[in-house]
Order: structure tokens, then sequence, then C-alpha cells
């Protein structure tokens, strides 16, 4: 916790932020190893998304994500420019206050092998949008420091009693128990699923 907080005030929270959730490959051991295969997801996806879509001209793929952000509010990521078409014509669909086009300075991160760019290369004909609807719970520090926790305990501390409550933290910090969050970002999130299904 203390090299975390030695890190955000030499590099600023931006940076620390832009630079933990992008992916790595490097360290199995570390966080968000990426792996050295297709996941699971990806397997599925490669076998059954192109019958899916069938003859679709476009998609509207929405991800849904909890852990970063303000507590009970949400924001729509988009691995695209502000000034990208795609950023404008969704902005008008889901509201400008809503969409989060790249940026370093909001909720959004760079990401290492976007999902968007896989699925639009499987599907080249079709205009393939995907937004990250990202639900924010405990700040960034608090959800790190779970996430620390929770992967020393997995690969050093299995047999300790702690490995089952560094579990429930890291569960906690991306679906809280509160009943108030669970409500407010269910009722966000059928809101943009009805935004979604609009002609």
């Amino acid at each position: 916790m203390i090299q975390a907080i030695w890190l955000i005030l030499r590099y600023g929270m931006t940076s620390l932020r832009n630079t933990f959730p992008v992916g790595q490959y490097d360290f199995p051991k570390g966080l968000f190893f990426g792996g050295h295969s297709p996941s699971k997801t990806q397997e599925i996806l490669a076998s059954n998304l192109p019958q899916w879509i069938g003859n679709a001209s476009e998609v509207l793929h929405i991800d849904f994500h909890t852990g970063l952000g303000r507590w009970g509010t949400y924001k729509l990521l988009l691995d695209a420019s502000a000034t990208s078409e795609s950023c404008s014509r969704l902005a008008q669909r889901f509201g400008v206050e809503t969409i989060e086009p790249n940026s370093t300075e909001g909720v959004s991160y760079p990401i290492r092998g976007g999902l968007k760019t896989w699925c639009q290369a499987l599907l080249p004909e079709c205009r393939y949008d995907l937004l990250t609807a990202e639900f924010g719970t405990y700040s960034t520090i608090q959800v790190l420091k779970a996430l620390r926790a929770e992967n020393r305990a997995y690969w050093w501390g299995k047999s300790d009693q702690s490995y089952e409550w560094t579990k429930d933290q890291l569960v906690e910090m991306f679906a809280p128990i509160s009943r108030k969050w669970r409500e407010q970002c269910l009722t966000q999130g059928l809101d943009v699923c009805k935004r979604a299904l609009m002609d």
C-alpha cells in the first residue's frame, strides 16, 4: 500500500490507473497476466459469433464490467477517439455524458488487444460497435489493494485461512453487497439495454 501511495505521488493517479489494468504477458504470477493462449471466451466467440450475428450489417455489443469509476454510476467506454464518427453516433443514442472515448483522464484506460478490434476483424463485413459499460464501485486504490492481496494469497498462501478472506474482499470490490448499489446499477444497466435496442 505504501508503494502504491508513493507511485501515485510520483506519477499521479491517472498514470497509475492507465498502467495497471491494461494487461501484461511477461509475468504469469503477476496481476493482469493475459495468458499464453486464447481465453475460453475468445474460443467461444470465435466458434459462435459469426453464426450469432448472421448477415447483420450492424452490431452493437455491450460488455458489462464493474470496478472503475464513481460508486453506483457508469460510463460507456469506447475504444475510439472523441472526434470519431462512432463516438458521435453512439453519444446521440446513449447521451454525451455517458460515452467516454479513449482518454487519459476519465475512467477509461489504454487496452492491449481490445475485444472490439478482434470482433471487427472476425466480422469485416459489418459495422461493429463495442461499448464497455463500466459501473463504479470502490476507489482505484482499494480495488488494487484487494487484487494484490488475492493474487498474493492465491500463489503463496492458499493453505492460509486468509485466502478465503481475500477472495471475499475481491468479490466485494466488483460486486458490492450494498442493496442501494445493486438497485442503482441494475436500473442503469436496464436503461443502457433499452437504449441499445432503440431503432
